[in-house]
């Protein structure tokens, strides 16, 4: 399973708006700002939607992840994505997440 499955489902072309966003390059970034990282983790959860109304709002709500969406936009992709819905039960993509605690160096 990959990452940005919806995006790319829904958004012809998608390229993500923060590519250098990931737990390695923060980590980077904080200690060049004398930060001191505590805890530091990085998580891929199971995203899984059981109705492509679900995908719509989620797609809706989070608009740097999916800019311009729209259903007729992205009618295709929702068709395609309804039809593996219907295939598994579920429709399935992979988030990423991390978590950083630190604080600023003397």
């Amino acid at each position: 399973m990959e990452q940005n499955k919806l995006n790319k489902a829904l958004i012809k072309d998608f390229k993500p708006l923060f590519p250098k966003n990931t737990l390695d390059n923060i980590l980077k970034e904080l200690e060049k700002s004398f930060f001191e990282a505590l805890y530091a983790e990085e998580f891929f959860p199971y995203l899984r939607f059981k109705d492509v109304g679900a995908v719509v709002y989620y797609a809706k709500i989070i608009q740097w992840e999916f800019p311009n969406f729209s259903v007729d936009n992205c009618f295709q992709g929702l068709f395609r994505l309804n039809e593996e819905l219907k295939a598994k039960g579920y429709i399935e993509s992979i988030e990423h997440r991390f978590i950083i605690v630190c604080r600023k160096l003397k």
